[in-house]
């Protein structure tokens, strides 16, 4: 529980692999996820808390609460909204890795952490770029 394989690992080819060669799955959890589509049978779940958004220090970009930024690593891109917050150090930005919308394992790699034999999701150096919205054409 907790965890979206189909989604969050950084080796997303191997998971779903693995998932088909399955005889039997049963998923659990508090919504509909990729890895449900390769269920047998699917429990619903429950979250004391379940919260969406994307943490980054914005002042000096400009960016506001809910505005649409451009995520980039040199393995790939996402866009997501914004949730602005203090709490974050300067220059860090915090993208969860459950929302298939801006996944964030697009800008990660797929290389263990030598230690705890997991997948190396925590960092990577990234370029956050406001996302212009077109304007509004007039009608005269």
């Amino acid at each position: 529980m907790g965890e979206k394989p189909v989604l969050s690992d950084p080796d997303q080819a191997h998971v779903i692999h693995g998932l088909e060669t399955l005889d039997f799955l049963v998923e659990q959890d508090i919504f509909m996820a990729e890895t449900a589509a390769y269920a047998d049978v699917i429990l619903p779940s429950c979250s004391f808390a379940e919260k969406a958004g994307h943490f980054i220090n914005t002042e000096r970009l400009g960016i506001s609460n809910s505005e649409m930024v451009r995520v980039s690593t040199r393995r790939g891109t996402i866009e997501a909204p914004t949730f602005v917050t203090k709490r974050m150090q300067e220059g860090v930005i915090f993208v969860p890795f459950h929302f298939v919308e801006a996944a964030a394992h697009t800008l990660t790699t797929t290389a263990l952490d030598p230690h705890a034999k997991i997948p190396e999701f925590k960092v990577a150096g990234v370029k956050v770029e406001k996302v212009l919205q077109p304007e509004p054409e007039v009608c005269v």
